[in-house]
């Protein structure tokens, strides 16, 4: 700092030397206000950034709910498919009908044995008819997926029907050598039917005349 209008010869050496003091006082307040205002802008510039840390925070946390949810609702939608693709209807007392569509694949195949399975055991079946009136195509991978159903479902003691072989699946079955000798098989759903209320009478008759 400078000052100006002041006669040098005038002025006694101490107060020079306060006037010298004054001037370095000042310059530090200058220098602490410039500081100050640094600090301040840092300050600010830090608020802004933790601000736009928590919007997006926020943001994140809201589309990760959001994902969440879709989630969840793909889960349904995943569960009512399978319901629709695998149904198992209770078509009599003791007996269970299981219409089959489309392609058996291997994981499909695993998913209608777990509800069939778990079917029965609710249930407590004794019979199940496998309708198959709706399967195109079956080559030996498709048939063996039918038998091992067939066999678990015979293990907790259910018999098993299989019906609605199609003219071309039968010929396709003989020309792979596919062995179902020890599957019962009929024409359709209500043969079916009627040869599960057949067995169901004859185990009656048997009952009451012991």
């Amino acid at each position: 700092m400078v000052f100006t209008g002041i006669d040098a010869g005038a002025v006694s050496a101490e107060e020079l030397e306060f006037l010298a003091a004054l001037s370095g006082i000042a310059a530090m307040a200058l220098a602490g206000a410039d500081a100050h205002a640094e600090q301040r802008k840092l300050l600010e510039e830090v608020e802004e950034q933790a601000t736009v840390a928590q919007l997006q925070a926020a943001e994140k946390e809201a589309a990760l709910e959001e994902l969440d949810q879709k989630l969840e609702i793909i889960k349904h939608q995943q569960f009512a498919i399978q319901e629709l693709s695998t149904p198992i209807l209770e078509l009599w007392e003791d007996v269970l009908a299981l219409p089959v569509i489309g392609v058996v694949d291997s994981r499909r195949s695993a998913e209608i044995m777990e509800r069939l399975l778990s079917a029965i055991t609710s249930h407590q079946s004794r019979f199940v008819i496998i309708d198959i009136t709706g399967v195109d195509v079956v080559d030996t991978k498709t048939a063996d997926h039918f038998v091992k159903v067939i066999k678990a479902a015979e293990l907790l003691g259910t018999t098993c029907i299989l019906t609605g072989i199609q003219p071309a699946v039968a010929q396709t079955l003989v020309q792979i050598g596919v062995d179902l000798s020890r599957v019962i098989t009929l024409r359709n759903l209500r043969d079916g039917l009627r040869e599960c209320l057949r067995r169901m009478g004859k185990t009656r008759n048997k009952a009451e005349a012991a």
